[in-house]
């Protein structure tokens, strides 16, 4: 991912690999539990119709354990209280998180040159 980020976007910076905090940036937190300490950055936005997640980074020590997959669940969770789909953009060659999301109910609903638009429908009871 990083080479093409940089490639096509012209980041010739070191990207930050520093931990950071888990957090949020919506009206209507969801928690503590997104407060995982030095694990990454989830941030979501609450609109009229729908909640948009922004962005879901995990630095590498934290992937692979089912923690993006819990965050994006509370996520989902949020709106089925509000009952509002969640939408979310994701790079065309980012296909490990586009099964990721797909897994979890998101599908394209429009497509952009570099990006697909996903959404997913609050989950049933």
């Amino acid at each position: 991912m990083r080479p093409y980020v940089e490639v096509r976007w012209g980041l010739g910076t070191r990207m930050n690999s520093s931990p950071s905090t888990l957090s949020t940036t919506s009206r209507r937190p969801i928690g503590s539990s997104l407060s995982t300490p030095r694990g990454g950055l989830l941030a979501f936005e609450e609109h009229d119709d729908h909640l948009w997640l922004v962005k879901v980074y995990l630095f590498a020590a934290w992937r692979n354990q089912g923690i993006g997959r819990s965050l994006i669940c509370q996520v989902l969770d949020q709106a089925k209280e509000l009952g509002k789909p969640v939408r979310l953009r994701v790079l065309r060659v980012n296909n490990r998180a586009r099964r990721l999301y797909e897994s979890l109910g998101f599908r394209v609903v429009s497509e952009m040159p570099e990006r697909f638009v996903m959404q997913a429908f609050p989950r049933a009871v």
